[in-house]
This record gives C-alpha cells, structure tokens and sequence, in this order.
C-alpha cells in the first residue's frame, strides 16, 4: 500500500481517461513507476509484465475504455475500475492542508 497525493480531478466522467488507476507511465510519481515503463515500452523496458492479477485487469480495462464507441461502454468500463480499485485499495489519497 503507498500513500498518494489524490486523483488530479476528483469529478470522474465516463469521458475521463481511466489512466491514472492502471500502470500507463513511468513518472516515478505515478503508482506503478515500472510496470508503467513495461506498458509504454510494449515490454522493452521496466519490469516483466504485471504478476499482479487486480493489475493485469486494471491494464486491460483501461484498454477496454480506451477501444470503447459510446459513453455508456465507457462508463460500464470505469464501475469496473472503480471497484476493483476499492476492493483492492492500492492506495490511500489524503487531504492537504493548503
């Protein structure tokens, strides 16, 4: 489990990129820094695919978003990713006091 800053816009659309909730990037402040660099790579670099299975899912239904034609799709794609998500709980947001 890591601690995290929070999602950039909290106000979630069928719309919005799913990309933050899958391995996508290797920004060291994304979650999964590694396996992010494995994805954008095609597996030239990071580490070997995800052996995780609640992660491997998260990939695909972000594919899954991503290859979706109507908002509804999309948004039957996000419930899934959201309560994958929260079954599994990745990680904890907090609040800053700014």
């Amino acid at each position: 489990m890591a601690v995290w800053w929070g999602l950039e816009n909290a106000m979630l659309k069928p719309d919005m990129s799913p990309a933050e909730f899958a391995p996508q990037s290797p920004d060291p402040s994304s979650e999964w820094p590694a396996w992010g660099l494995w994805a954008q790579t095609s597996g030239q670099m990071g580490e070997d695919r995800p052996d995780l299975e609640a992660v491997k899912q998260l990939m695909a239904l972000k594919d899954e978003w991503g290859k979706s034609a109507d908002s509804p799709a999309r948004e039957a794609a996000w419930e899934k990713i959201l309560t994958l998500w929260s079954d599994q709980v990745f990680t904890i947001g907090i609040v800053s006091a700014r």
